[in-house]
């Protein structure tokens, strides 16, 4: 039964591993550069919100945004330049900015929540019993915290450089 349930994980994880996601700008001129250079973590041409910055402190710097979905982040639809990205082999992270999309409250340094009997059914198995999650148990990319909320958010963000040879322009 135990082998059963791994196999299933397994399965689970990679339905929700997708090998390519989708990286929307506003900006032409930022277009012109991610074509040339490629995603770069740390860049001010990713993101889309100054109301997230706090998510570059818990993240180490300003990661690199991506989502299942050609221009739609969470339930956002966004106007721009959209790239398709080749995203084997990269480690994903969940896209913490975009929680606060569902309800979810931050608490600083610690992680995040959601008030009693907000809590999306994604991840009632995941947070406790204050409906809380750690940041340690978010950046942890194989946690079912981390699983979770990717799924839930049809987001993601990398924490490393995308480089130009994994990216293709759609518009």
């Amino acid at each position: 039964m135990k082998l059963l349930l791994e196999n299933w994980r397994e399965y689970v994880k990679e339905e929700l591993t997708p090998d390519v996601m989708y990286h929307t700008t506003f900006q032409p001129r930022n277009a012109e550069s991610i074509e040339a250079n490629g995603l770069r973590v740390g860049s001010k041409e990713v993101g889309f919100s100054m109301a997230s910055n706090w998510s570059n402190d818990v993240y180490g710097g300003r990661p690199v945004y991506l989502s299942m979905k050609p221009s739609e982040g969470g339930d956002r639809r966004y106007e721009g330049i959209t790239f398709e990205v080749d995203v084997s082999g990269l480690t994903l992270y969940p896209d913490l900015p975009t929680l606060v999309d569902y309800g979810a409250y931050v608490e600083e340094r610690e992680g995040m929540y959601w008030e009693y009997g907000e809590v999306p059914s994604e991840m009632e198995g995941v947070v406790d019993g204050d409906g809380f999650m750690s940041f340690d148990a978010l950046l942890n990319p194989d946690s079912s915290a981390a699983e979770a909320v990717i799924g839930l958010t049809s987001t993601a963000v990398s924490l490393e450089d995308i480089g130009p040879e994994r990216l293709r322009r759609l518009q």
